[in-house]
This record gives structure tokens, C-alpha cells and sequence, in this order.
């Protein structure tokens, strides 16, 4: 873990387990860290020192998404073992295990901490409340393995990217599809919403920007690598980040 004001030195080294690790999850409070990947155990360290505090075990697979639920004590996980679960980050208990039929691809939260948005390789994204563990909602037209999502900041509709390269977007409360966007070849391994959610972000074998006012591409960025897996933006969707699969980094500006 490094300082940010001192990146050339670590504060600390730590190595939780033998496994690789794949994704990590800062604690509200930023005085927790947990970590997970290809072990199937998530790792929670203290971010002072770098020493295990906690060890929650109970996925079959790889872990692929981990993070902190921010006004509970509880951390949501999903796993190449068809389940998220959600746990009890002081005590380790498994609160609710949220299944599909194969392989989970990505997670989400809702603005409100309550619920919890799951997709798979099984073609569907399914939404949960983690206050009693049951489904609230299965969005299902996809003709694909689903790659991403995204909740928006306002908590009314939601994105999901496909292997066929195509992303939808869907009213949370209804269910309802609202719109289709085609654009990508090949999966769409991330999308993301600017903060007042007129515009989203896909990252796949191109960036492309769309404005969803009028279900429209905007901009379009071809990558010199194969793909590219996430990117991250400044507060006002304004410039960004990304690398790609040659290991390249992009700064972008959006035009205007």
C-alpha cells in the first residue's frame, strides 16, 4: 500500500495467502482493505499495517468483485462459482448468497445501499435487497453472456454490456428495456454513467461515448491494443483514463 504523497516507497507489503489477487475494496473509513481473486477467500487487512484482521471463506471459485456496503458493516462478493454473496464483515458470516446458473461477470450497488445488481454468463442481470436476500427483479433479453453494468448515480435506470458487443439500458423500478445501443464488436467488459446520467461510457474493443438523451453515439475512440477492461474519469465526464490490452495509457479529452 502506498501514501499519496509518497508513491516511490510502500508503506506496506503483504501477501494474504498464496493465490493471486484480483480485486480490492477500501473500507468507508479508508482503515480497511479487502482483497480477494483466484483463492476463493477475502482477505481483510488493516490499511496501518497490513495485517489480516479478518478471512471470509465460502466461494467455490475465483472471486471477481469485492466491495464495501458503506452505512453496514458488510461487504458484497461475487464469484466465478454462479453466486454473490453478501457477508457480515466483523463477525464473517455469509448473510445472503444471490445465485445464478453459471458464471457471475460483474456487480453493482444501488445510490440507496439496499439493493444489489448481479449479471452472468447465464445472459441475465438480476437485481436483489440486501435487507432479506430475495430477488426484486430478473432483466433477461439479452441473447448473450453479459459482461457489465452500471446502477446510475440517480438510481432509476441501469446499463448492462453484452458479449455481442451491444448494451442495453433498462428502467430499475419496472423492468421495462428502454433502449439498445450497438456500436462495439466484441464484449463490453465496462459502462459507466457521467454524474448527472445523461451520457454513458462503454469500454470494449473501442471507447465509445453516448448520449442517452438521444440513444446516440457521440464520440468514438479505436484502441491500438485488442480491448481495454475499465476506464475513470474526472468529476465532470470531461477527461479520461484507460489502458488497454498492449498495456498502453490513453488520456482522452472529450470533445465538446
Amino acid at each position: 500500500l502506498f501514501s499519496a504523497d509518497n508513491i516511490q516507497s510502500p508503506m506496506w507489503t503483504a501477501r494474504p495467502g498464496k493465490a493471486d489477487v484480483r480485486c480490492l475494496s477500501f473500507s468507508p473509513n479508508q482503515t480497511k482493505l479487502a482483497a480477494a481473486g483466484s483463492g476463493r477467500i477475502i482477505w481483510i487487512l488493516s490499511c496501518v499495517d497490513g495485517r489480516i484482521l479478518q478471512s471470509l471463506k465460502g466461494h467455490e471459485n475465483i472471486i471477481i468483485y469485492i466491495n464495501f456496503i458503506s452505512n453496514r458493516k458488510q461487504i458484497i462478493s461475487a464469484s466465478r462459482d454462479n453466486t454473490a454473496k453478501l457477508w457480515d464483515s466483523t463477525t464473517g458470516v455469509a448473510l445472503y448468497t444471490f445465485e445464478h446458473s453459471e458464471d457471475l461477470t460483474d456487480c453493482d450497488i444501488t445510490p440507496d445501499q439496499k439493493s444489489v445488481l448481479t449479471v452472468s454468463t447465464d445472459k441475465t442481470a438480476k437485481l436483489w435487497n440486501c435487507l432479506d436476500g430475495k430477488l426484486i427483479k430478473s432483466f433477461d433479453s439479452h441473447e448473450d453472456s453479459i459482461r457489465s453494468c452500471r446502477i446510475s448515480n440517480n438510481g432509476k435506470i441501469l446499463a448492462t454490456g453484452c458479449d455481442d458487443g451491444s448494451i442495453k439500458i433498462w428502467d430499475i423500478q419496472s423492468g421495462q428495456e428502454l433502449k439498445t445501443l450497438v456500436g462495439h464488436n466484441v464484449w463490453v467488459n465496462c459502462c459507466k454513467f457521467s454524474k448527472d446520467d445523461n451520457y454513458l461510457v462503454t469500454v470494449s474493443d473501442t471507447l465509445i461515448w453516448w448520449d442517452l438523451r438521444k440513444g446516440q453515439k457521440i464520440q468514438e475512440i479505436h484502441l491500438f491494443g485488442r480491448y481495454a477492461n475499465d476506464i475513470f474519469f474526472s468529476d465532470n465526464f470531461s477527461h479520461f483514463v484507460t489502458i488497454d490490452s498492449e498495456g498502453l495509457i490513453y488520456v482522452l479529452k472529450k470533445i465538446t
